[in-house]
Order: C-alpha cells, then sequence, then structure tokens
C-alpha cells in the first residue's frame, strides 16, 4: 500500500519477512505556521552519484573518481542537481503529501558545501506560511524553508502547492 514504506526486507527459500513502517499521510490542514520537520538519514553512493552524472550532469568530477582527483574539489562530488533531487525526495517521503506536492519555485538555491560519495544526508524544514488562493482555479500553497543538513544545499522560502482543489 501507499502508506506503507519498505525499510528491511529479507529473504531465503523458506519464507520471507518484510519490515514495515507506517508513514502518516498529511493533508494541507495538518499544516500550521511553525511547524517543523526533519527526515530520516539518506547515504550518498559513489554508484548514485555516477548513475546521475551520466544522465544529467556529465562532468568529469561528477564521472570519475582519478579525474575528480585532479579537480579542484580534490575528489569525486554529487551534481549539485542530485543534490536538489535527494533532497526533493527527502522532503516528499517525509511529510508524504497524501494527495501530492507540486513545486511553484524556489526563491533561493545555494551550494555551499559539495556532496560526496559517503555523506549522510538529513532534510530539515519549517512551514513559514499556508494559504488558499486563486490561480486558474483554488488551490492551497505551503510556503516553507528547507535546508539539507550538514552537507550543501540550502533551499530558502520555497513554495510548494499541495494538489487540492478548493
Amino acid at each position: 500500500m501507499d502508506e506503507h514504506l519498505i525499510i528491511a526486507q529479507s529473504q531465503t527459500m523458506a519464507h520471507q519477512c518484510v519490515a514495515v513502517l507506517v508513514m502518516k499521510e498529511h493533508y494541507f490542514n495538518d499544516l500550521k505556521v511553525g511547524d517543523r520537520f526533519k527526515s530520516e538519514p539518506l547515504n550518498v553512493t559513489v554508484k548514485e552519484v555516477v548513475e546521475f552524472a551520466h544522465k544529467f550532469d556529465p562532468q568529469m568530477f561528477h564521472l570519475s573518481r582519478r579525474r575528480a582527483e585532479r579537480s579542484i574539489f580534490k575528489g569525486l562530488i554529487a551534481s549539485g542537481w542530485h543534490t536538489a533531487a535527494m533532497s526533493m525526495r527527502l522532503f516528499v517521503k517525509t511529510l508524504n503529501f497524501a494527495e501530492g506536492a507540486i513545486g511553484l519555485g524556489v526563491d533561493e538555491l545555494r551550494w555551499p558545501n559539495a556532496v560526496r560519495p559517503g555523506d549522510v544526508l538529513t532534510v530539515a524544514g519549517e512551514c513559514i506560511g499556508a494559504e488558499a488562493r486563486f490561480v486558474h482555479y483554488w488551490m492551497k500553497a505551503m510556503r516553507g524553508r528547507i535546508a539539507l543538513q550538514k552537507h550543501c544545499v540550502r533551499i530558502g522560502s520555497s513554495v510548494y502547492r499541495i494538489l487540492r482543489e478548493l
């Protein structure tokens, strides 16, 4: 079901065991200004860094450890866009909006530190505004401040539309 996230799976020839974490679905009306949230950790792997780079940002310091050692970064780093995508994954999984969320925009996006394989990332955020407004049709919007912890991305005053017509 959509309300369950498989967190561990073990399989033998005799049986299969699945551990699940039930994630509460959130609705727009659940949000209050000042609400804070923090995600579970996400481990960054070499494989994911290189795969993302091959598809979307094929620069040598994202693709090759050897070549990245000779770059200004002195080692392999994740693309900033990969970092933003990982942040979005953590945001979506943490808030678990029942009807989805669509980003209307990002007011500020910075990558002050490189993300490297082996880093463990978490997202922390705060709801700084929630309103109903008309944009082609009535919708509800949340305004939040989101920061990727320990490294890299700071997203200030990001705006997300919660998919729910009035």
